[in-house]
C-alpha cells in the first residue's frame, strides 16, 4: 500500500511538472525563434537594402560622369567649331596627325582623360569619315568598315537625339573586331545652338566589366546581382541554378523599388529592387531564401537543447524533493483513512516533520467547520423548502387576479355592458403579457401587439379625444426587443405630453428599417413638448450610459425607470448599435431609439 501510493503520489506530482514545463519550453522556443527569426531577417533585409542603395549610387555616379564627360566635351567651343567648319565644308577633317585641328580635339578628350575618371574610351565621330578616339585601343580596320557600312548612317541619324543623352548598355565594340568585350556607352550630338543638325557625335564607352566590379559583393558570395536596361538584362549571374533573368523582372519590375523581398517564380529565391537616377536602369539582389533562416535556425536548436537539459534537472530534482516529502504524507494519508464521523481525530504523533503536524492541525480545524457546516446545511434545507411554499403561496395572487377580471367580465356581459367587457379582456390581456416571464426575448410583433392593447385601453378612456397610428415596414416584425420597451414610451406621452394641453391628442409610432442592419423606432405626440433643461440633462444622462460598461449598466437597472431603463436595456442587447435621442417639434415631441437586426 506504501509503495502504491508513494507511485501514485510521485506520478501525480511529475507528470504536470513535466507537462507545464513542456508546455513553458515550446512557448519560449516558438517566440524565442519567431523573435530571432524576425530579427535576424529584418536586419539582414535593412542591411541588403542599404547596401544595394550603396551600389545604386555607385553605378549611377558611374553614369553620372560619362554623362558629365560626354556634356563638357560635346559643348566645347574648340570641338564644336572644328567640326562645325567640317561639315560646312562638306568633307572630313584633314586626316594628318600633325593637323592643329586634329590636336586641338586630342587635347579636349585628353582633358578628360584621367585616371580618375578611368574611361574605357572616349571617341568623336561624325557622319563624313571622321573618327578620333582615345583610351581602348581600336583597329583602323573595323573603324573604317564601320564608317563605309551601308547601316552606319541610319544608326548615326538614331543616335541624334536634341540636346540629350544616349545611353546605350550591353553592346559589343563598335570600333574593334573583339566580340567577347561588351560596353555600356553614353553619347551626345555636338552642334551649335541655331543648327538644324548635329555636326558630330560624342561617345564615351565604359567596359561593361567594370560595371560588374560596382556590382560585385565580396562579402555576400550567395547574393546575385542583375543589371537591367528597359527591361534587358545587361549584367546577370552565370551561376548554375541561379534564376533566369526574366523571372527576376517578373518579381521586380522597373520602376518599382522594394524594401521587402519579393519571391522569384519558379525558384526558391528572394529579390529585392532598385531604380537609378537614369530612366529604365534597375538594380536587383538576389539571394537564397535559405539565407534568411539558417541562423535564426541555428538559434533555435540551441535554446531547445539548453532547455530540454534544464527540464532533465529539474525532473531529477522534483523527484528527490517528493520522494523526501511523501513519506510523511503516506502516515498522514493512513491516519485521515482512520476517521470517520464517530471519530473526527488523526494521530500524527510519530512524525518528525513539523510541516505534516501543521497539516494535522488543519485537518483538525477542518474536521470542526465540517460539523458546523453540516448543522448548518440542515437548517438551510428547512429555510428552503419554507421559500417553495411561500413561492407557491405568491403564485396564487395572478391566478385570482385574473379569476376576478373574468367574473367583472362575465358580470358585464350579463348586464349588457360591452364596454366592461372589452376593457376587462384588454386588460386582462396586457397583465398577462407583463406577468409572463419567458427566456426569450418577445419580437417586435409582440411588442406593438401588447402597446396596441394599451392604447386601445386609452381610447376607452379617452374616447374622441384620442387617436394613434402605427406604421411597421416588412420584414421587421420578427426583431428582438427588450420586453416593455415601447409601451412606456407611449406611457410618457400621456403622463407627460398631454398633461398640460386640451385635446385632441395624437401619439404615432413608426416602425422603419435605415439600413440592412439597423432598425429605428419614433414615438410622436402632439403635446405640450418636453421642457428643453429636462431634455438635455435627460440626453446628458443618455450619453453617460453609453460610455459605461455592461457591468455598471446592470447595477443601473433597478435605479431608472421610462426613458433611462429601456435605453440601458436596449444597449445591454444590442451594445454600440442601440442609441436614443429626444427631439422637439412645432407642437409635441419625438423620442427615437435604434439598433441592429439580426443575421
Amino acid at each position: 500500500m506504501r509503495l502504491r501510493f508513494f507511485a501514485s503520489f510521485h506520478l501525480r506530482i511529475l507528470v504536470p511538472f513535466l507537462v507545464l514545463n513542456l508546455a513553458v519550453i515550446g512557448v519560449f522556443w516558438v517566440v524565442s525563434q519567431t523573435w530571432i527569426t524576425r530579427t535576424a531577417e529584418e536586419t539582414h533585409r535593412v542591411s541588403l537594402v542599404q547596401l544595394l542603395e550603396k551600389t545604386a549610387t555607385q553605378v549611377d555616379s558611374m553614369l553620372l560622369e560619362m554623362s558629365k564627360a560626354a556634356l563638357y566635351i560635346g559643348v566645347n567651343p574648340g570641338v564644336r567649331q572644328v567640326f562645325e567648319a567640317s561639315a560646312k565644308a562638306g568633307g572630313p577633317i584633314v586626316d594628318s596627325p600633325i593637323d592643329p585641328r586634329r590636336r586641338a580635339l586630342m587635347d579636349v578628350l585628353v582633358s578628360w582623360y584621367t585616371p580618375r575618371s578611368s574611361f574605357t574610351r572616349i571617341s568623336l565621330f561624325d557622319d563624313r569619315g571622321d573618327y578620333l578616339s582615345l583610351g581602348l585601343p581600336d583597329q583602323p580596320q573595323a573603324i573604317r568598315d564601320r564608317l563605309a557600312g551601308a547601316g552606319f548612317q541610319a544608326w548615326y541619324k538614331s543616335l541624334s537625339v536634341p540636346q540629350s543623352f544616349r545611353f546605350l548598355a550591353g553592346h559589343p565594340d563598335f570600333w574593334s573586331d573583339d566580340p567577347d568585350r561588351q560596353f555600356v556607352s553614353v553619347i551626345r550630338e555636338i552642334r551649335a545652338f541655331d543648327a538644324p543638325t548635329a555636326s558630330a557625335l560624342v561617345q564615351v564607352q565604359q567596359d561593361l566589366e567594370t560595371f560588374a566590379d560596382l556590382c560585385r559583393l565580396d562579402g555576400l558570395p550567395q547574393v546575385l546581382v542583375y543589371l537591367t536596361v528597359e527591361g534587358r538584362p545587361v549584367l546577370s549571374p552565370s551561376r548554375p541554378g541561379a534564376p533566369r533573368p526574366a523571372a527576376v523582372l517578373e518579381a521586380c519590375p522597373a520602376g518599382t523599388q522594394t524594401d521587402f523581398p519579393v519571391s522569384v517564380p519558379g525558384s526558391s529565391y528572394l529579390a529585392f529592387g532598385q531604380d537609378l537616377g537614369r530612366p529604365g536602369w534597375h538594380l536587383i539582389f538576389v539571394e537564397p531564401e535559405l539565407e534568411y533562416h539558417q541562423a535564426a535556425t541555428l538559434a533555435g536548436i540551441l535554446i531547445l537543447a539548453v532547455g530540454l537539459g534544464l527540464l532533465v534537472l529539474s525532473v531529477l530534482s522534483v523527484f528527490l524533493i517528493s520522494d523526501r516529502v511523501s513519506r510523511p504524507l503516506a502516515d498522514l494519508h493512513r491516519s485521515v483513512q482512520s476517521v470517520s464521523l464517530e471519530n473526527l481525530a488523526i494521530d500524527l504523533s510519530s512524525t518528525d516533520t513539523d510541516e505534516v503536524l501543521v497539516l494535522s492541525k488543519a485537518f483538525q480545524a477542518m474536521f470542526q467547520r465540517l460539523k458546523t457546516s453540516m448543522d448548518d446545511a440542515v437548517a438551510l434545507r428547512s429555510r428552503e423548502m419554507n421559500a417553495q411554499l411561500l413561492a407557491m403561496q405568491a403564485q396564487m395572487n395572478p391566478h385570482f387576479l385574473f379569476n376576478t377580471l373574468q367574473v367583472i367580465s362575465s358580470a358585464g356581459q350579463e348586464n349588457g355592458a360591452p364596454t366592461v367587457v372589452r376593457l376587462c379582456a384588454r386588460l386582462s390581456k396586457i397583465l398577462r403579457y407583463v406577468g409572463t416571464f419567458d427566456s426569450d426575448l418577445p419580437t417586435a410583433a409582440q411588442e406593438l401587439d401588447h402597446t396596441a392593447t394599451y392604447l386601445e385601453l386609452m381610447g376607452d378612456r379617452f374616447e374622441a379625444s384620442f387617436s394613434c397610428s402605427i406604421d411597421v415596414d416588412e420584414g421587421l416584425e420578427t426583431v428582438r426587443l427588450p420586453k416593455l420597451s415601447i409601451q412606456p414610451l407611449v406611457e410618457n406621452c400621456f403622463e407627460h405630453g398631454f398633461k398640460r394641453c386640451r385635446p385632441p391628442w395624437t401619439v404615432g409610432i413608426r416602425f422603419s428599417r435605415v439600413n440592412a442592419q439597423t432598425w429605428r423606432l419614433e414615438v410622436s405626440d402632439n403635446g405640450d413638448g418636453m421642457d428643453e433643461a429636462v431634455r438635455i440633462r435627460l440626453l446628458d444622462r443618455i450619453r453617460d450610459h453609453s460610455q459605461a460598461s455592461d457591468a455598471s449598466l446592470r447595477t443601473l437597472l433597478l435605479d431608472h425607470i421610462g426613458l433611462l431603463n429601456t435605453f440601458i436595456r436596449l444597449r445591454l442587447l444590442y451594445g454600440d448599435q442601440a442609441r436614443m435621442g429626444i427631439e422637439p417639434r412645432d407642437r409635441g415631441t419625438l423620442v427615437w431609439m435604434t439598433g441592429g437586426i439580426g443575421p
